[in-house]
């Protein structure tokens, strides 16, 4: 097996960003792309950026706002609110679908159901994505989000993005002038404490908070849909899951006569190595994401590369996730059981790098929504294995293209949809169903 060309440099750099955070910045890069993506002011922009570095020491609203974010989202009282809100939508979601077994488009119906799950559990009983007129804004955003950014008269050049942004925008707005906020997660409350801490209009809040949005939907749905679409297109691994999830339930039947179905939400998400793995493969498979840093002073990196001041340097997954001097000789293919250590390796490193599986960064900068994201994604998956049967229209799942043009989504896009046929899975057509759900700390 031939030795990627790029192997070595690619650890030299990674080892770079995670060894020297101050050294290469991930604040700086993206906050100067702020104005073009969300439409901010010069003045928020001045705001955001005094002391982004943190050379003066931890303060500023940058460092306040990502301190809030990892407060608000580790394992304790505030995640575990979210994911009770989240776990009764997504529990609402699967009832519903069972009462219509109907055909569906998977990848709009994912965008639809997810994008309500999630801001239900993010907004709270003002969530502004209720109204279908704002969750159809900030997709038609979305979806051209690339377009705005160059921000070449974006109101001609991407005109439907461009409305949708400020739609959305006006919505959220809305929500905080209304202190919407006020009922929310403590994700949502820390953001706006740190806002209203460092003087941000209204105006720029809602804006900013676009990004949030983002970062909570925009990879949640892409992931999901390709985990469906890899286990019900297998069939030997949708068997093997479901002997893994079945022994998660709980029954009780009631005095009617009735099944009532308990999935424990923690074991589906700790005690499932077959579905982790599975998990955990699409991130790698499916990665379109890039690890990029702004070079804040001149850098020598293996006494050979000179990394200029100023410059930006960046790491695409893909690379790091296809490269078979990692992953053995499949690199390139789906092996939904490559995590349970089965896979071959190459000889002379039996050890995988710490920084070959880069699905949700890592150092300073890594995801600090890795924990709900996986509970709701996994949720979600082992509900639909457990509950029903999935079947594209025409009996084949076929290979799919991919949008892969899209700069804020870590995990690609599939460039089309699918619709399939749901049908209750055999010996489980009646019941209700609920998860139980445990504290995370």
């Amino acid at each position: 097996m031939q030795k990627s060309k790029y192997h070595g440099k690619v650890w030299c750099v990674k080892a770079l960003m995670r060894r020297n955070p101050k050294t290469l910045q991930f604040a700086p890069f993206t906050s100067k792309s702020h104005r073009n993506l969300f439409g901010t002011s010069r003045e928020a922009e001045k705001i955001v950026l005094n002391n982004i570095d943190l050379a003066d020491g931890a303060w500023g609203l940058w460092h306040d706002a990502i301190t809030g974010v990892h407060k608000s989202l580790a394992p304790g009282e505030g995640l575990d609110l979210m994911n009770r809100t989240m776990i009764e939508n997504v529990t609402n979601t699967m009832n519903q679908l069972a009462s219509l077994m109907p055909k569906i488009h998977l990848n709009s119906w994912l965008r639809h159901e997810l994008a309500y799950a999630t801001t239900e559990a993010v907004y709270g009983p003002e969530n502004p994505f209720r109204d279908p007129t704002v969750e159809q804004s900030f997709w038609d955003y979305e979806d051209n989000i690339m377009m705005v950014l160059a921000n070449i008269l974006p109101n001609v050049t991407a005109r439907k993005a461009y409305r949708g942004r400020e739609n959305t925008v006006r919505a959220l707005k809305r929500y905080f002038q209304n202190n919407g906020h006020e009922k929310a997660s403590y994700l949502v409350k820390a953001l706006r404490s740190a806002t209203v801490k460092h003087g941000l209009s209204l105006d720029d809040t809602a804006r900013f908070e676009l990004s949030d949005v983002i970062a909570i939907l925009v990879n949640t749905i892409p992931t999901t849909f390709w985990m469906l679409y890899h286990v019900f297109s297998n069939v030997s691994l949708l068997e093997d899951l479901r002997r893994e999830l079945d022994a998660t339930l709980h029954i009780k039947t009631d005095t009617e006569g009735t099944a009532r179905w308990s999935v424990d939400a923690m074991a589906v998400k700790d005690e499932c190595p077959v579905l982790a793995s599975v998990w955990q493969e699409t991130l790698r498979y499916r990665a379109n994401g890039s690890s990029t840093r702004e070079v804040m002073q001149d850098t020598v990196l293996e006494d050979c590369y000179l990394l200029k001041k100023g410059s930006v340097i960046q790491m695409p997954s893909l690379v790091v996730h296809n490269d078979p001097a990692v992953w053995g000789p499949s690199a390139t293919h789906f092996n939904p059981k490559r995590f349970l250590g089965t896979e071959v390796k190459p000889k002379k490193d039996q050890r995988q790098h710490p920084s070959a599986f880069r699905a949700f960064g890592g150092g300073v900068t890594l995801c600090p929504g890795r924990h709900f994201a996986k509970t709701e994604i996994l949720s979600f998956v082992a509900m639909m294995v457990m509950r029903f049967e999935l079947k594209p229209v025409g009996g084949i799942w076929r290979d799919l293209s991919l949008n892969d043009s899209d700069m804020a989504a870590a995990i690609v896009q599939p460039g089309e949809d699918v619709e399939v046929e749901i049908e209750p899975r055999k010996g489980f057509e009646n019941g209700s169903w609920a998860f139980s759900l445990k504290s995370t700390k």
